[in-house]
C-alpha cells in the first residue's frame, strides 16, 4: 500500500472550474472591455453624445468588475470544497493505513 500522501489537486480555474465561474469571468471581461472601448470612444469624440456613451461606459466596467469579483467568489468557495475533500480523502485514508498495520501488529 503507498503511504505518500497524494499531491494536492490541481488548482487551473479554467479546466477545473465550474460553468458558473467560467460564465460570470467571461462576461466581466466583455463588459471591461466593451466599457473601456466606449470611453475611449468618448473621449475622442467629445460633445453630448460624448456624456451619454461615457456613462454608458461607465456602467459597462461597473458591471464588469462586479462580474470578476462574483467569479473570484464562486471560484474561491469551489476551491474550499476541493480541499475539504482532498483533507476527507487523506484522512481516510490514514486511518485505513492505520487500522491495517494494528491488525498485523495483533496477529503477529
Amino acid at each position: 500500500m503507498n503511504t505518500a500522501p497524494s499531491p494536492p489537486p490541481r488548482f487551473d480555474p479554467w479546466t477545473n472550474g465550474t460553468p458558473a465561474y467560467r460564465r460570470t469571468l467571461v462576461t466581466g471581461m466583455v463588459c471591461t472591455f466593451g466599457g473601456v472601448v466606449l470611453l475611449v470612444i468618448a473621449a475622442l469624440s467629445g460633445g453630448s453624445a460624448g456624456g451619454t456613451v461615457r456613462t454608458f461606459g461607465l456602467l459597462l466596467v461597473g458591471a464588469g468588475i462586479l462580474s470578476h469579483l462574483i467569479s473570484i467568489l464562486l471560484r474561491r468557495r469551489q476551491a474550499k470544497e476541493i480541499i475539504q475533500a482532498h483533507r476527507d480523502r487523506q484522512q481516510t485514508q490514514r486511518a485505513e493505513g492505520t487500522g491495517a498495520n494494528r491488525s498485523k501488529k495483533k496477529g503477529s
